[in-house]
């Protein structure tokens, strides 16, 4: 029962308890589900949490999808309806539009290689073998970040060694490049 009136819920697009609540008090279809009985949402969100019923509600949601997609009632390959991503802990503000991501993408590219430029100049790192594409690739940037790393981790160590307050002072100048790098 307590599942039936949970999967009812969810196909109205009604997933917090409290709203469920207030369903079965209002929808005469959630009240012929429920038997009669009144429950309180502290019953629905303590049945739903459970990891068995968890289980069941992802293998409903599995079989009733495959069933969409087997009476070609949905599409298997759609995403996204209007290209807005948001992200998982969302709030009005956390939303990410698709033309700005393509509009920014560009520039992206272009700080990235400037910031590779630069740290080549102040040799805080060597050169990375040059790609087919002008944009660098993920395994770069993970390269150069690591690379940062050690630099600084070398500076922190010669702080540690070193007794001397000027040498400390600039040796803590000459790390703030490199720091700025691997905040960037």
């Amino acid at each position: 029962m307590m599942l039936k009136i949970i999967l009812c819920a969810y196909t109205q697009s009604v997933f917090s308890g409290r709203k469920i609540e207030s369903l079965l008090k209002d929808s005469l279809r959630m009240m012929w589900l429920a038997q009669g009985y009144e429950l309180t949402y502290r019953t629905i969100n303590r049945f739903r949490v459970q990891p068995e019923v968890k289980e069941l509600i992802r293998q409903c949601f599995v079989q009733f999808r495959c069933q969409l997609v087997q009476e070609k009632l949905i599409d298997q390959e759609a995403i996204f309806i209007d290209g807005t991503k948001i992200e998982a802990n969302a709030n009005k503000f956390t939303f990410v539009w698709k033309k700005s991501i393509e509009k920014y993408h560009n520039g992206l590219i272009e700080k990235s290689n400037q910031l590779y430029d630069e740290l080549l100049e102040k040799e805080i790192m060597p050169e990375i073998e040059p790609g087919k594409e002008k944009e660098l690739a993920l395994e770069d940037l993970a390269q150069i970040v690591g690379k940062v790393d050690e630099v600084i981790s070398e500076y922190d160590r010669k702080i540690e060694d070193s007794s001397d307050v000027a040498e400390r002072k600039a040796l803590r100048t000459e790390r703030k490049c490199p720091k700025q790098a691997h905040k960037q």
